[in-house]
């Protein structure tokens, strides 16, 4: 039977060389998953901006044919329970919408307006007593911290004012941020951004 000779310079990795390389790993990994993190926070963060913005959207066009705002409940959970259901760092389903519609349909099917999927955020809309003003809110616990993160708009009347009442707690009528401004402005109206300075994606 023949048998191959190993090249008498044929070596294997001794343990030290081992330790080292896994050091190196370790270290790598020490890097790369914080920033890997805080992307994904960055990344769900975006979504209550981009929701807020449809939002909005729908509101306007309800506006245009109803001439009145309409109020959302806070959905798909009720506001103050973050964290049950897994509200937070993981996506929760939306209802659906009744077929057809009814005056007590939920308010964001009656505007029209629905995310694709599960939402990382609760969303609500809060109207002045004239319907002609309205407040809407983001918040979720997207990094499980137990600090909820805040986001908002604000849509004043055609006279420029502000009667909506807050639709969060976390979110108090003149607390959204202009983050473009330096240093950011608070009150901003018909702008989306964070409800205070530890809530925007500048955090993460």
């Amino acid at each position: 039977m023949l048998q191959t000779r190993r090249p008498e310079n044929a070596r294997g990795f001794t343990l030290i060389e081992l330790m080292i390389a896994m050091a190196i790993i370790a270290v790598l990994a020490s890097i790369a998953i914080p920033v890997l993190t805080r992307l994904q926070l960055r990344s769900r963060a975006s979504e209550a901006k981009v929701n807020l913005a449809a939002i909005r959207t729908a509101e306007e066009a309800y506006m245009a044919e109803i001439s009145q705002y309409r109020a959302i409940a806070s959905t798909p959970q009720a506001t103050g329970v973050i964290g049950l259901g897994g509200l937070g760092n993981e996506r929760v389903p939306w209802p659906p919408c009744p077929i057809p519609l009814v005056p007590a349909s939920p308010g964001h099917c009656i505007i029209g307006w629905r995310p694709d999927g599960s939402t990382y955020y609760n969303y609500a809309v809060s109207v002045s007593p004239a319907a002609n003003s309205f407040s809407a809110a983001a918040e979720s616990d997207i990094d499980a911290d137990g600090a909820i993160n805040y986001w908002g708009m604000e849509r004043p009347n055609l006279l420029g004012l502000m009667m909506a009442p807050a639709a969060n707690p976390g979110c108090p009528l003149g607390a959204v941020l202009n983050m473009a401004a330096s240093p950011p402005v608070a009150g901003m109206l018909n702008t989306i951004g964070p409800c205070g300075l530890g809530f925007g994606v500048s955090i993460f």
